[in-house]
């Protein structure tokens, strides 16, 4: 046993030790750089969720909701703010297990048909005052502070969100 991962990986760099179970997410860059060492990855069932609070004046309509949906590129989420480390979800399970069941109707890609259906709800853009870029609606989003792997999703969402006129504000919370 080591005290900490930094210990191990120095412990497996001069051969005093032959395999690592484990890498932690901010080790891995450096690990796959170091030539002696080969490292094999695979998926494992956790999420980065987006979660919305149906109180909110346009959250609480399902179109809107589906609209975000659709102006969110997943894949382009897994290939840049997780570099490549993992796979779009379409539902709450992966797709791996057992009681795994495809959408009837999954969600695609599609901004423009995401703004088309924001502009059906209701929800045009418009000027908002204070230097701010005009937008259909605005919501707070609180994310993991002193954490890049959730700052780089949420930044990445957030411009997504943007290309369709929906600000979104990150706010970061420290980790308890």
């Amino acid at each position: 046993l080591y005290p900490t991962q930094r210990n191990a990986w120095a412990a497996l760099m001069r051969g005093d030790v032959d395999m690592l179970y484990d890498v932690s997410r901010e080790a891995l860059d450096f690990v796959e750089a170091e030539t002696t060492v080969k490292t094999y990855s695979f998926l494992r069932p956790y999420y980065n969720v987006l979660v919305f609070n149906v109180r909110h004046p346009a959250l609480k309509h399902a179109e809107v909701r589906r609209a975000l949906n659709e102006a969110v590129d997943k894949r382009a989420l897994v290939a840049d703010a997780l570099r490549g480390r993992g796979r779009p979800a379409d539902g709450p399970l992966i797709q791996e297990y057992w009681a795994y069941s495809p959408p009837a109707h999954p969600f695609v890609f599609n901004s423009e048909a995401a703004a088309a259906r924001l502009d059906g709800a209701g929800f045009k853009v418009h000027p908002v005052p204070g230097g701010r870029m005009p937008s259909r609606f605005s919501f707070n989003c609180l994310v993991f502070a002193d954490d890049p792997r959730f700052e780089r999703t949420a930044i990445l969402v957030q411009k997504q969100l943007a290309n369709v006129g929906v600000d979104m504000t990150l706010v970061p919370l420290p980790q308890l």
